[in-house]
């Protein structure tokens, strides 16, 4: 669009890199840090903006750039600083840190390029140290349960930290039941930015204390009516 805003961002400075999401949101990074407008495809088109810009204590230089993962979450990476992601609800992932090398596997943190594995759940990292390969709990949305996983089998307590149950949809929930029907414990998603498609039991029961030596059964349900129930045999060497 030529109004003065645009030009206003043009003639003030450099914008290293810029993206568009599906909800037309338009961000762009300039050396202050990540903006956005919320734009229509009207005579007037920007709707509104961001009075303050996210991670200004960020130096973001020539090589900067911004990425989008599969969820619509903005990872934005720094030659000197690591990486630093915005979920699309506008709160930091992890956390407002990032991930540097000092708080996370990543190689170092003159990054150059980040790329995502839809499929997997996966970013790669590419630094001046060579690739780090993340788990990241966003991935294409699974639509049924049907590619569901729970491991280990069998769940070891006092040798495994946590169970598994993977490529969940978002906002999934988990219940732990004995064969006769009892419930153990209920444990629900905190979020897509804390357990995306993943859900993770500590074998213990609702009371905080762990579980026997049996086989279990694993209930996964969401809030349009879908459902899944698998065994999981559990062996308690506490």
């Amino acid at each position: 669009p030529i109004n003065i805003s645009w030009h206003k961002i043009i003639s003030e400075g450099s914008i290293w890199s810029r993206k568009i999401t599906r909800s037309k949101r338009v961000y762009y990074l300039t050396p202050d840090g990540l903006n956005y407008f919320d734009i229509r495809n009207t005579a007037d088109p920007i709707i509104s903006n961001n009075l303050y810009p996210f991670f200004p204590n960020i130096s973001f230089g020539d090589g900067s750039e911004i990425k989008l993962d599969p969820s619509g979450n903005i990872w934005t990476h720094s030659v000197t600083q690591g990486v630093h992601v915005l979920l699309e609800n506008n709160s930091y992932w992890p956390d407002i840190n990032g991930l540097r090398s000092s708080n996370s596997p990543l190689l170092s943190d003159k990054v150059n390029d980040i790329a995502f594995d839809e499929i997997k759940g996966l970013v790669y990292i590419a630094t001046n140290k060579g690739v780090s390969i993340l788990k990241i709990p966003f991935k294409n949305k699974e639509l049924n349960y049907s590619n569901v996983k729970i491991f280990p089998s069998p769940f070891i307590i006092g040798e495994n930290e946590k169970m598994i149950a993977t490529n969940l949809m978002l906002g999934s929930n988990m219940k732990i039941h004995t064969l006769d029907g009892k419930l153990v414990v209920k444990i629900s998603s905190n979020g897509i930015g804390v357990d995306g498609y993943q859900l993770f039991w500590n074998g213990k029961d609702s009371f905080g204390d762990f579980v026997s030596s049996g086989v279990y059964l694993v209930s996964i349900d969401d809030d349009k009516g879908n459902n899944l129930i698998k065994k999981i045999s559990i062996i308690n060497k506490n």
